[in-house]
């Protein structure tokens, strides 16, 4: 009965309102929020009811989207299976999104870096290679001392 009151109290000034759905989200999104960060507290502090409480908080989590579900199916005149099937649909599509998004930018900071492209705010090469310039400019040979790396710190060779 609590958090069924909770869940009126804070939605009721929405109620009727087309950004209802929009606000129960916000309140899904704070209550896991405050959740978490009582979960938080509660490792940090390595307190023994940690446990009980995690389960807890699991039951009431899953509780509390039913009824948030429940609501936002009446609101639109709906199923709540319709609107789970939303959430799960925007899920996936947010996932696909951050897959495509973080290919993109591995993709862009994977690119090999050529030992030209190293160089200090004085247009200095980080790396210094043989003085005839049609050397190998690779680190695969251990013996090789005609490479050597510069001093950021001196700016000497």
């Amino acid at each position: 009965a609590w958090l069924k009151n909770v869940v009126d109290q804070r939605l009721a000034p929405f109620t009727n309102k087309p950004e209802f759905p929009q606000h129960a989200k916000y309140f899904l999104l704070n209550w896991s929020f405050y959740c978490s960060m009582v979960i938080r507290d509660l490792t940090l502090r390595s307190a023994a009811s940690f446990g009980s409480f995690h389960l807890i908080r699991l039951l009431y989590d899953e509780y509390m989207y039913y009824l948030v579900e429940q609501r936002v199916a009446k609101f639109r005149n709906t199923d709540p299976v319709v609107v789970m099937g939303e959430c799960i649909t925007l899920h996936q599509t947010m996932i696909k999104k951050c897959e495509e998004a973080s290919k993109q930018v591995f993709s862009e900071h994977t690119q090999p870096m050529e030992p030209s492209s190293l160089s200090t705010p004085g247009n200095s090469s980080l790396y210094q290679g043989g003085d005839d310039g049609d050397e190998d400019d690779s680190f695969d040979s251990e013996d090789d001392d005609s490479h050597q790396l510069t001093s950021l710190d001196t700016g000497e060779y």
